[in-house]
């Protein structure tokens, strides 16, 4: 039931819910994701010149317009990263290199401000100036929001 095998051409985010937005995992468990059906114009899986983990390849599981395998790749090079933009990178990629004469649907579901309330420090910094030192809650927040508003104009 994963986004690919609803009709997605692409999908990066997490399955479970609660990740840390720069570790990307859940108690202990990594979960950064990249799915896609591959096909022969994707990079081989077996390929480990790449940053990126080798990545699972379910010949069971394919796509039924092409008979493509589905493929699970687990991103730990993006660990450090912030999930917000990350999202954000993606989708403006997506937009960039797409054919304009296509049509081009994007579902962009950022999980901010979602728990757990986390920002990057130069984020956080934006608002010592005006709110309460003790307050990190409301400032993390804040953070989170502005990072968020910021992508969204960055993709519109």
């Amino acid at each position: 039931h994963t986004p690919v095998k609803r009709g997605f051409d692409t999908f990066l985010g997490f399955y479970m819910g609660a990740n840390d937005y720069f570790t990307h995992e859940v108690e202990g468990n990594f979960d950064s994701r990249e799915d896609y059906f591959e096909t022969s114009a994707d990079k081989d899986p077996h390929d480990t010149s790449s940053d990126k983990d080798p990545h699972f390849v379910d010949k069971m599981r394919k796509d039924p317009s092409n008979d493509a395998p589905f493929v699970d790749n687990m991103r730990r090079d993006l660990i450090g990263s912030y999930n917000t933009d990350l999202f954000t990178d993606r989708a403006v990629s997506l937009i960039t290199h797409h054919n304009a004469s296509q049509p081009l649907f994007i579902y962009l579901a950022y999980n901010a401000p979602h728990w757990p309330h986390q920002a990057p420090a130069d984020a956080l910094e934006q608002y010592t100036s005006h709110m309460n030192k003790s307050d990190s809650r409301r400032k993390k927040y804040a953070a989170m929001v502005s990072i968020m508003d910021h992508g969204i104009g960055r993709v519109a």
